[in-house]
């Protein structure tokens, strides 16, 4: 709210979708108990908020539009028919310019790329990634021509699957030699294993918030195990 009337103080208009719980927002519009269609407004000044009422709840602050005015809108319902909706006129105004980052956050909410991580670098590579893919299909959308496209609907989906197919390519991945020596005639020890880290399994069974990853483990089970603690308990569960 602060941002809208410090803009607004220097001559610059705007008009755009806010949390709820956003600082300054009317209490009275955070949650309101509306049907489809229904708005509730309050105006300071020229700064006016809006909650509307859609599939879901849309919060806009806008500087750039009468709160008077509404006008229909046509939605699809569940049943396949389409019906009119009315919608403010701060609503149809950021409807109708936006683009950039509100369009950038919509299409990654649709088929996003990462998983939660508690590694930051891997929230940071899945970022760059999903927005590198979005500009990518945005340029590929102005510049091509309707010929290349193979469906009559092309969508982000389409253009990620067909971007991993090319980089794939003819690839088949490494098939893993057999050992010579069977695991089961091994002891079981807690020793160094001859492969890359990974976590423990007793930790993770016993849900460790502290993720623990180590090289150590049984040989015999061939399960990784952070420490002989873990290793003990590890084979008195399983009885062996």
């Amino acid at each position: 709210m602060s941002l809208v009337r410090t803009l607004l103080q220097n001559g610059i208009y705007c008009c755009g979708t806010v949390k709820s719980d956003s600082g300054g927002f009317p209490e009275e519009l955070r949650c309101p108990n509306l049907r489809r269609g229904e708005t509730l407004q309050m105006q300071h000044d020229q700064v006016i908020a809006t909650a509307w009422k859609d599939k879901k709840m849309v919060h806009v602050l806008s500087t750039n539009c009468s709160p008077l005015g509404d006008g229909p809108v046509v939605r699809r319902t569940r049943g396949g028919n389409f019906q009119g909706v009315m919608c403010p006129p701060p609503v149809a105004a950021y409807q109708k310019f936006m683009s950039g980052v509100d369009r950038c956050m919509q299409q990654r909410a649709k088929n996003p790329v990462g998983r939660p991580s508690k590694k930051y670098w891997k929230f940071f590579f899945n970022f760059i990634m999903e927005v590198s893919l979005i500009n990518a299909f945005e340029v590929f959308n102005k510049t091509s021509s309707k010929t290349v496209q193979l469906k009559s609907r092309y969508d982000l989906l389409d253009f990620r699957i067909d971007v991993s197919n090319k980089l794939i390519g003819g690839f088949r991945g490494r098939k893993r030699g057999l050992s010579m020596q069977n695991t089961l005639d091994l002891p079981h020890n807690f020793v160094k294993l001859d492969r890359s880290k990974s976590t423990c399994k007793w930790c993770t069974k016993h849900g460790e918030k502290k993720r623990k990853e180590t090289v150590n483990g049984c040989i015999s089970c061939n399960k990784h195990l952070c420490s002989e603690q873990c290793f003990r308990a590890f084979h008195l569960d399983m009885h062996l």
